[in-house]
């Protein structure tokens, strides 16, 4: 199974944008900007794409191979210190291995990048992109995407394959998830807090954003 892992969460501006390919066979690499496509080359099946320096903004990522696409999404910023963050402690003998660890806080800014994107692209449906607006569909963004990655991470604990269509969890993978390190109640309570975060960040908004509403309700709910 292949998988993108951009090297940061948050690019600073000048700097090159650098995403590690695990399990990749050649294909093509595919860039897009606000639904602009901005760059489409082959990719020969090295460990790690450059894409160079980018403006600021975000950008969606596509790597197509044969039948199979893989996607990420990556931001680069002008003030990349002023990017929203979470995040926890973990405390670990001198000997253990933390690389699960640190690929899950990768995961867990990259899904939120996505989400960020896709709120802040449809601005004009609530009624303008105004700071307010961006400001607010921002902080939705953050929330749901972590909603949604830990939601997964407890289908993958809990779920039947035969309805989830996973036929292989991220646990048996080698991937350290949210229900490895909070256990399943632990995790769900972080799930349901993320989602209130969410709907919070939507208050400002009447019923246009009703579809938003239900969307961070159904990624907490869902059962595949």
């Amino acid at each position: 199974m292949t998988e993108l892992l951009p090297t940061l969460a948050t690019f600073p501006w000048a700097s090159s944008v650098d995403i590690e390919v695990r399990g990749g066979t050649p294909g093509e690499l595919t860039v897009w900007h606000l639904g602009d496509l901005v760059a489409c080359e082959p990719y020969d099946g090295r460990g790690t794409i450059s894409l160079g320096t980018l403006p600021a903004g975000c950008y969606g990522i596509e790597l197509t191979q044969g039948d199979e696409v893989v996607r990420t999404a990556v931001e680069v910023s002008l003030d990349a210190s002023a990017r929203h963050r979470y995040g926890f402690v973990v405390d670990y003998s001198p000997d253990r291995d933390v690389s699960g660890v640190t690929d899950l806080a990768r995961r867990l800014h990259l899904t939120d990048v996505q989400f960020y994107d896709w709120a802040y692209r449809h601005a004009d449906l609530l009624g303008g992109g105004d700071e307010t607006v961006v400001g607010a569909l921002s902080a939705y963004g953050v929330a749901l995407g972590r909603a949604f990655q830990i939601a997964d991470d407890i289908l993958d604990a809990t779920g039947d394959p035969n309805q989830t269509g996973k036929s292989a969890t991220d646990a048996a993978n080698g991937k350290l998830t949210a229900t490895a390190l909070f256990g399943v109640e632990g995790a769900r309570e972080m799930a349901h807090n993320a989602r209130d975060e969410a709907l919070a960040a939507l208050n400002s908004f009447g019923s246009s954003a009703d579809a938003l509403r239900d969307l961070a309700r159904f990624v907490v709910e869902r059962e595949k």
